[in-house]
């Protein structure tokens, strides 16, 4: 079992596992992404997907923004809110191709520009992480904004217009079990290449 307690190591081992893979081989997972994330249901169908842009090792969704362009499909990237940088919060902004992008207090790119979404109207959503388990939890990089953005999903009353969350990593990252803490939002699915 992953607890809080060891969380933070084990992000750091896994963090240098995924940015030790070569650009042949991150080429490659993000190209096997794409392949298994179009045979989802829930991607088929879904009309507004939340997307993010890799950094730090992470596997890389162009291939499928792309894909969702092409398919009609709106794409929206995650944005950190500046106004308070201490509460941790992000929107999800609209991101055509070509729109121009800037790096964020982390240095991760993000549209400098856009029309904001609420996190509830998203069909689908690709969540980065550095740790999962097969139960759907997910040990991210530790400022729970994914956490933030979507708590609405743990209240039963309102799942019907959830975002379908799909954890996405390289099989590296997959750990035999991880202890969620009470504010954890669970995935509905992993899909790990």
């Amino acid at each position: 079992m992953v607890d809080n307690d060891v969380a933070s190591q084990l992000r750091e081992i896994i963090r240098k596992r995924r940015r030790q893979l070569g650009l042949g081989a991150q080429h490659r997972a993000g190209f096997e992404l794409l392949k298994q994330i179009r045979d989802l249901p829930e991607y088929q169908s879904a009309k507004r997907v939340g997307l993010y842009l890799a950094s730090d090792g992470e596997i890389d969704c162009r291939f499928i923004m792309r894909d969702a362009w092409r398919a009609g499909k709106q794409c929206y990237l995650p944005v950190l809110r500046t106004d308070n940088p201490k509460a941790h919060q992000m929107d999800f902004v609209h991101y055509p191709p070509g729109s121009p992008l800037g790096h964020n207090r982390y240095r991760i790119l993000e549209p400098t520009h856009g029309a904001k979404i609420a996190s509830q109207a998203l069909d689908l959503v690709l969540v980065p992480l550095v740790g999962f388990d097969r139960q759907g939890h997910r040990i991210g990089m530790g400022g729970g904004y994914y956490d933030r953005a979507f708590e609405f999903t743990r209240n039963p009353l309102l799942t019907g217009s959830s975002p379908i969350l799909v954890g996405v990593a390289h099989h590296l990252q997959e750990v035999l079990s991880i202890t969620p803490q009470p504010w954890d939002v669970p995935l509905s699915t992993v899909v790990s290449v």
